[in-house]
């Protein structure tokens, strides 16, 4: 009976030795995220009252490109550049964005949409001659798709009702963004 209890014992101490290695080896997602990361691929959807109005892939070029960087102090800057290699017709573009993000275990958000390889007017003035709109019910959120030491991916959703000229229009933006180290 001793050698019973005996070896129940050191089996449940193994198992609990090891369960604890399990977690302490398991990814920390808040030092894998550090550091710069390149877009090489953007799918990008968007919706007018619930009618998609685009749905478009992205990939980086010489061109066309995208990078965020994430920080040790939890800020982010990303940055997206469009050059124009057309001589007749120059339109280069470059979108800055810098904001905050947060990693609690395996959930992941960011206050803003990084820069991506789309680039489009989020709000229209009369610089090009459109009324300029009213964006109300804004609404982000992000999540975490996939990360490794050399990949990641995130996920975002902003939506928000833009009114023009007394007509609103609900507009859902959706991007998964694909990067590489």
């Amino acid at each position: 009976m001793k050698r019973f209890v005996y070896l129940s014992l050191v089996l449940i101490t193994l198992f609990s030795f090891s369960a604890c290695h399990k977690n302490s080896t398991s990814p920390n997602v808040q030092a894998m995220i550090v550091g710069k990361w390149n877009l090489k691929k953007q799918n990008y959807v968007q919706y007018a009252n619930d009618v998609k109005q685009v749905d478009t892939i992205c990939i980086a070029a010489d061109t066309l490109s995208a990078y965020v960087q994430f920080n040790a102090d939890k800020s982010f800057k990303s940055e997206g550049i469009f050059f124009s290699t057309n001589p007749h017709n120059i339109f280069d573009s470059q979108v800055d964005v810098t904001g905050s993000y947060t990693v609690s275990n395996s959930a992941f958000t960011v206050s803003k949409t990084m820069a991506g390889l789309m680039f489009f007017p989020a709000v229209f003035t009369t610089d090009n001659y459109q009324p300029a709109a009213t964006i109300t019910n804004s609404l982000h959120t992000s999540k975490l798709s996939a990360i490794t030491s050399t990949t990641l991916s995130i996920h975002t959703e902003d939506s928000y009702t833009s009114t023009v000229n007394s007509v609103s229009t609900n507009i859902k933006m959706v991007n998964d963004f694909y990067y590489i180290k």
